[in-house]
């Protein structure tokens, strides 16, 4: 298993700070979102100075580049907003295949006009499936043009909500270049989380969705999401191991269902990495 963590949990002036503070961790790997100040030009346009000179910095960290972001509103309302998510897939895309290929990871989207992880009541909609299997079939195709992989997350704000969801999309398709994303945070509703987490039997009830995920799952799951559920329900804000996730279970599940991908921490403050790093090398 492969420790890593989202490079911009590190705000810093330059991606090279960055990556030192990733090092200075002992982590495995990043993750990779060009929304750090000197990575912003990767938005618009393709710079192949710029993507060798960061591969080039990430390798001398000794830091696998194991994702890079492509996220966008993929059944957004509005088709011009979706082409222009598109066409910054494909930069996405061609920066991946630069860096050698890292999974690209994909967020599959909401009716919402404004945010792409809050849930709208049409996401369940055929209108909203029908659009994301046509986003999805052209970003399969800049996938293929670039020879990288897609990673899609079920996330319940977003039009896949489910494992079931996410098992149907693979089956649709049947592309070996599709992969899933897991967090065992975003497979649920903060309204049943809040009940759940009051609950005598809350371990077995969180198991009861976790692990019937991981199962359904498990071949094709290429990396997983470390991000914790606090006390009010609430995902993120908290390093693992200080909310109410079991991960020594789900990294015992996820081995048994032959993972052995990287588990990438995210959404949470710097001053709890040292302890969640500690945390989820205790329980793999």
């Amino acid at each position: 298993m492969l420790l890593g963590i989202h490079l911009s949990t590190f705000r810093r002036p330059t991606f090279e700070e960055a990556l030192d503070a990733v090092a200075e961790q002992e982590l495995d790997c990043i993750h990779v979102n060009f929304s750090l100040a000197d990575l912003q030009p990767l938005r618009e346009q393709f710079d192949a100075a710029l993507v060798e000179r960061f591969a080039a910095a990430a390798g001398k960290r000794k830091l696998d580049i194991v994702s890079v972001s492509g996220t966008f509103n993929m059944i957004h309302p509005d088709r011009s907003v979706r082409q222009e998510g598109m066409r910054r897939l494909e930069l996405a895309a061609a920066a991946a295949a630069a860096l050698g290929g890292p999974l690209v990871t994909l967020c599959t989207g909401t009716r919402d006009p404004d945010d792409m992880w809050r849930a709208h009541p049409d996401n369940t909609s055929g209108v909203a499936w029908g659009d994301l299997l046509r986003s999805l079939e052209r970003a399969l195709q800049i996938a293929e043009q670039h020879d990288v992989e897609l990673g899609i997350e079920p996330e319940t704000s977003n039009v896949v909500q489910t494992a079931g969801a996410a098992r149907q999309v693979l089956a649709e398709f049947e592309s070996p270049r599709l992969k899933i994303i897991l967090d065992p945070a975003n497979l649920f509703h903060h309204e049943e989380l809040y009940r759940m987490l009051r609950a005598p039997n809350m371990g077995q009830l969180m198991r009861n969705r976790i692990e019937p995920a991981i199962d359904l799952l498990g071949p094709d799951i290429r990396m997983v999401h470390a991000k914790e559920i606090g006390p009010d329900g609430l995902p993120g804000g908290l390093g693992a191991g200080k909310g109410k996730i079991n991960w020594r279970y789900i990294i015992t599940a996820l081995k048994r269902a032959g993972f052995d991908g990287p588990v990438i921490l995210h959404d949470l403050p710097e001053g709890d990495i040292e302890e969640a790093v500690d945390h989820l090398d205790e329980c793999g």
